[in-house]
């Protein structure tokens, strides 16, 4: 009893310190704009590798539950998986280093999320993610009206921080990047939205964050919230052939309205100029699964968000975006990275679909993330990996306390 009392407050504390880490890293980006003091820029990776450290100690030394475990041995399978590509190749260790921080230890979130579900109040987490919601949807309006040519004077730079897009504004709001605003905004609308009671405050909430993400203009942010709904609508009707019958025909008549009505509003998100550009590049890699680097990989951090940070500090001259998160784990750590990915993503939709209607949240944010990882880097956008993964981990022992009906 007294160890499990203490271990309780341990992780009530633990869970404090990553509330405040999460609401640092929500302005993180914002800091990184008028801040160049590669000191102060290191914090938030120095805190993410301390709770990693403390969140693996906890694994390897006390016995954890099945689900933690089994995601766990997948997870170790990455250590062999990242480290052959530098017994062959000739790559630096600062590509290796950028690479784990990117791609890999943000993936530890979703154990810190699994050991401190038991010990925690979910509305704690919910009632961050709403402070955060609020901060970031309130930058955004003051960005807006303070137009692009005072961000630009204040220090923001144009192609990186705000863009335009067809005449339309994207800004960072307090994230950094454009996409990095709109993703972490889909997803932490629909988990607010999820978790409303209020029939009326759900609606309205919902048109409320539907004309932000609309606003963003980025279309895989878009696609993610659509997707995520679109797949929780079948979730739900599929469980009665009736309701499925009634829902699909309504379906069918709304969309193709919805659709024709946006494109009157704003053609320019239903252009596929950009669509076109991505898929042009990807023939830059190499497809070859039965290839040394088809197996293996080109090493972490060759390609993806780690690629372009290290060209950014001149220590690479081939930044390469790829646009795709599936190609950008298969250039980096080869058929076998990606091997692992899918059955650590499969694992985890195993478990919430087994846990049936407790376990839709977990699924549909899964779905919008898979499909948007097919038009951007998605699990490499900061510091929305972080919170998707650890959410994760929370669903994934007691969704019911998270989730509410329609």
């Amino acid at each position: 009893m007294v160890i499990n009392t203490g271990l309780a407050n341990l992780n009530r504390y633990n869970l404090n310190f990553i509330i405040i880490f999460f609401y640092y890293a929500a302005i993180y980006g914002t800091i990184a704009v008028f801040e160049e003091n590669m000191m102060i820029r290191s914090i938030k990776d120095i805190i993410l590798l301390v709770i990693s450290f403390i969140t693996l100690f906890i694994i390897i030394f006390k016995k954890q539950q099945k689900d933690l475990f089994v995601l766990f041995v997948l997870f170790l399978f990455y250590i062999p998986i990242i480290i052959i590509p530098y017994m062959f190749l000739n790559l630096s260790e600062q590509s290796l280093l950028y690479g784990l921080k990117i791609t890999i230890l943000p993936i530890v979130m979703l154990f810190t999320g699994i050991l401190l579900s038991n010990f925690i109040k979910k509305d704690k987490i919910l009632n961050c993610f709403k402070g955060i919601f609020f901060i970031i949807t309130a930058t955004w309006l003051i960005q807006y009206f303070l137009g692009i040519e005072k961000l630009l004077n204040f220090g923001y730079e144009y192609g990186i921080n705000v863009k335009h897009f067809y005449g339309y504004l994207r800004l960072p709001s307090t994230i950094g990047t454009p996409d990095g605003y709109a993703i972490l905004l889909a997803f932490l609308s629909i988990i607010i939205e999820r978790n409303i009671k209020n029939k009326k405050i759900k609606i309205l909430f919902f048109i409320v964050s539907m004309v932000f993400i609309l606003s963003s203009t980025i279309r895989s942010a878009i696609m993610y919230w659509l997707v995520a709904y679109i797949t929780l609508f079948f979730l739900r009707v599929l469980t009665s052939r009736t309701k499925f019958i009634i829902y699909s025909s309504l379906l069918l008549i709304f969309v193709p309205i919805f659709l024709f009505i946006m494109s009157k509003v704003n053609n320019s998100l239903f252009s596929i100029h950009s669509l076109e550009d991505r898929l042009s590049h990807w023939n830059l890699i190499e497809f070859d699964p039965f290839s040394t680097k088809g197996i293996i990989g080109s090493g972490l951090g060759s390609v993806g968000a780690s690629s372009v940070k290290l060209e950014e500090i001149n220590r690479s001259l081939n930044g390469y975006a790829v646009d795709n998160q599936f190609l950008a784990i298969y250039y980096q750590i080869g058929i076998l990275g990606i091997i692992i990915f899918l059955l650590i993503i499969f694992y985890i939709l195993y478990v919430f679909f087994k846990k049936r209607s407790k376990g839709q949240l977990g699924i549909i944010i899964i779905i919008g993330t898979i499909v948007s990882c097919l038009f951007t880097n998605t699990l490499e956008i900061y510091p929305y990996n972080l919170y998707f993964w650890f959410y994760l981990g929370i669903l994934i022992d007691e969704p019911e306390l998270i989730e509410t009906e329609y």
